[in-house]
């Protein structure tokens, strides 16, 4: 066979190779063998519509382009890669992110998005979770929708459309903060709705996968746009032993009168006594149902005893092969007879109140809740609103009522009450906060004092993750007066690694002028750099950043490098500048200059001011 030695062959010859010593250590050869039949064998590239969000990368061999696995999706080291530039990770075959991003449930035009825990409370300060999502991917996330989530670990995202490839991810900013202060990023995920066909209608009404209905005797459920349909279980008739029984005839059973029979007999009250058999000097009566061991089952009619063999043969118990394809055959349960033929439910089903669901089915109990049967566990979501309500101002005495036509009940507000609380001598009103010394921050909560603790509880520096966007870290308070100390990026006395350096301003025409400065000198954050921030006011009084005028300018950094020890070093221009525009004359103008990085990578832990702004320049 002849090899291709053009550089870029080579390169990926290398790559490969590279990859094998790194994953399969003791089996070289083998895993070698493996990659240059998968290296051999490329199928042509897959068409992007094919992949979820039009995802494609390299696979683990370095050779065939492929689909990149989002989450849920099956992985392997070889030819089913995660989408790793997404923050996803193949954990036991399957492409999970950090923070388990995903949608629970979905239902036409809605998502019913959930993910772990951000944050702690005990580490860091006061948080909010807002989601960001769009249809159309862009690495500048500040350029997608988002919703705002609170502190909560769901969301429901409606107005979805259908067949749609969608791209979200939370962000965690603190309480006060804005985009440009977020705290933790979480991975991307990526998720296309079902289309049309993946919807199920009847009586013009729309069903969507997973979703059951009761159609007289038959109970169906919708998978993919289709109806798979079983009878209704009847219940078991009333447990009667009639010892000789006559007039027998079907009637409808009391429980189920439309869809389900029962047999009713009447005894004969002149049956003889001492008509009886008689087996192995054991008498049975006329009438007697009974058994030979595990061999017969026999009754005695009229002095003859007539039997059929108790068990049944298995071969005549094979279930219809349509609904259980591969029965197993099992051994008699303890203290009973009968092999028994059953239909074990599939791999990774669930069941729950007697019905079996399969992997990834979704369902309602009742209409209170909505399941989803994923890998044997089932998970719920309340379609009902939370059962507990903490009294506020607006509604100090909440209760929950019933509502005609309603399955759920709803929370209804009772007359407001002018209620207040006491703490040595001070009064404070329903629902104002009040500070106790530096320890507690207390609220008036219908008529007592719930007070939580001021500060968080911060974990000292040498228990904190690798800070390298914040090579020197600072825990300290902003102010002398303050109660609290904080996490810094850098000492709030010191000149910031992070800021732009040795800023200058200087006139260039009537209505413009020229900015000049040094890049910051953490080489972290010059790999990450995407853009630097100039803002400029001619309003003395206008101390808020975001009410002044911004110019963006594209980074000219390079991409780090690793140099002869190992370390990462950053090239770039010696002085960087920039020239604005469309000014006032004869007006002074008041400038600051910052950084961007864009999309903060996710393993970076986050700390206040890590990226601040350069001295003003006038």
């Amino acid at each position: 066979m002849q090899y291709d030695r053009t550089p870029s062959t080579m390169a990926s010859l290398v790559l490969y190779l590279g990859f094998v010593v790194l994953f399969c250590r003791t089996s070289v050869v083998l895993c070698s063998d493996k990659c240059i039949a998968i290296c051999e064998e490329c199928q042509p590239p897959p068409l992007t519509t094919d992949c979820t969000g039009g995802r494609q990368r390299l696979d683990g061999c370095g050779c065939c382009t492929v689909c990149a696995g989002q989450v849920n999706d099956y992985c392997d080291d070889f030819m089913s890669p995660c989408d790793e530039e997404f923050g996803l990770n193949c954990e036991i075959n399957v492409c999970k992110g950090s923070f388990n991003v995903h949608v629970e449930t979905e239902t036409q035009g809605s998502l019913t998005i959930k993910w772990d825990p951000l944050l702690t409370p005990e580490h860091f300060q006061p948080f909010r979770c807002v989601l960001f999502f769009t249809e159309e991917y862009s690495d500048i996330i500040g350029d997608w929708s988002a919703r705002e989530v609170g502190d909560s670990f769901n969301f429901v995202l409606e107005d979805v459309r259908e067949g749609v490839d969608y791209f979200i991810r939370i962000v965690a900013m603190p309480i006060d903060g804005g985009f440009d202060d977020a705290l933790v990023f979480t991975e991307t995920l990526v998720y296309r709705t079902s289309s049309r066909d993946s919807w199920c209608h009847f009586n013009a009404t729309h069903y969507s996968h997973g979703e059951e209905l009761h159609n007289g005797c038959q109970v169906c459920t919708c998978h993919t746009g289709e109806w798979s349909c079983r009878a209704k279980h009847c219940p078991p008739p009333d447990d009667l032993t009639i010892i000789n029984p006559v007039n027998c005839r079907h009637v409808p059973h009391p429980s189920e009168p439309e869809c389900c029979q029962i047999r009713v007999c009447e005894e004969n009250s002149t049956s003889d006594s001492q008509r009886s058999c008689w087996h192995d000097e054991i008498e049975h009566r006329h009438g007697d149902l009974y058994d030979h061991g595990c061999n017969e089952t026999c009754y005695c009619d009229d002095g003859v005893e007539k039997c059929v063999p108790r068990c049944d043969d298995p071969g005549q118990l094979v279930p219809n092969p349509s609904t259980c394809p591969n029965p197993t055959l099992l051994p008699p349960p303890e203290g009973e007879c009968c092999e028994m033929l059953v239909c074990l439910p599939p791999a990774g089903s669930c069941e729950f109140n007697g019905n079996v669901y399969e992997d990834g089915e979704r369902f309602d109990v009742d209409c209170i809740m909505r399941c989803h049967c994923q890998g044997g566990d089932v998970g719920c979501v309340s379609l009902c609103p939370p059962t507990l309500m903490t009294p506020s101002l607006e509604c100090p005495s909440p209760r929950l009522v019933d509502v005609p036509d309603e399955c759920c009940q709803q929370w209804q507000c009772g007359p407001p009450v002018n209620i207040k609380c006491e703490l040595e001598g001070v009064e404070v009103s329903e629902g104002d906060w009040i500070d106790v010394n530096c320890e507690h921050r207390c609220q008036c909560q219908y008529g007592a004092l719930r007070c939580l603790p001021l500060c968080p509880v911060l974990v000292p520096m040498s228990q904190m993750p690798s800070l390298t966007i914040c090579p020197e870290p600072f825990i300290g308070k902003r102010n002398e007066d303050d109660c609290c100390t904080e996490f810094f990026c850098h000492h709030p006395d010191r000149e910031s690694p992070n800021e732009v350096q040795d800023v200058l301003s200087e006139s260039s025409g009537p209505s413009s002028l020229v900015v000049s400065f040094f890049p910051p000198s953490n080489t972290e954050i010059l790999a990450v750099i995407d853009s630097y921030e100039v803002y400029y006011t001619s309003q003395v009084n206008v101390s808020d950043i975001s009410q002044w005028q911004l110019k963006r300018v594209q980074a000219t950094t390079k991409i780090p490098t690793e140099n002869s020890r190992g370390r990462r070093s950053v090239n770039h221009e010696s002085r960087i500048t920039v020239e604005v525009t469309g000014l006032t004359p004869n007006t002074v103008y008041f400038i600051k200059i910052r950084v961007s990085i864009g999309i903060t990578p996710t393993h970076y832990v986050i700390l206040p001011e890590y990226l601040p702004y350069s001295d003003t320049v006038v």
